[in-house]
């Protein structure tokens, strides 16, 4: 019996067959790693931004921060504040240009005494803080913290 001893080109094809099916599962997987790296770092930046911000505005006070516009319902009132750009460190920049991340803070004033087209607080009012964080190159959520101020801290 004369038997070959080698390789086939069945033998050759499956084997580069499993090879780049191996290549192709372990690329897709570090792009996926790669991928989700990324938006833990935005997430983390969008973090300690929106945590800078609610710990400004708790330095600010419940009195100094500023009032809003009075609801349809005149049993509250809402401040939406500036939106603010930061890069991809977090550090502030003065405009939109180059942005990786942009902050808004909304303040809601509730229950209000209405007295014409301006509102006092009384010691029973809240001031609900929210900061909303968003990615600046698809407008999305990337994350949103608030706190609610009292009087007097009561």
């Amino acid at each position: 019996m004369n038997r070959q001893r080698g390789v086939s080109l069945i033998e050759l094809l499956i084997s580069s067959l499993i090879v780049v099916m191996v290549l192709v599962v372990g690329a897709n997987a570090w792009v996926y790693g790669m991928q989700l790296s990324v938006a833990q770092y935005k997430t983390s930046v969008a973090s300690q931004i929106a945590r800078a911000d609610v710990e400004r505005a708790k330095i600010v006070g419940f009195a100094n921060l500023p009032l809003g516009t009075i609801a349809g319902n005149s049993l509250s009132a809402t401040h939406n504040g500036a939106v603010e750009y930061f890069d991809k460190n977090g550090v502030a920049l003065g405009n939109s240009t180059g942005a990786y991340l942009s902050l808004q803070r909304k303040i809601v004033d509730a229950p209000i005494t209405v007295s014409g087209t301006t509102y006092t607080l009384s010691s029973v009012s809240k001031r609900t803080i929210t900061t909303t964080v968003k990615d600046t190159s698809n407008n999305t959520v990337v994350l949103v913290l608030g706190t609610v101020l009292a009087k007097d801290g009561l």
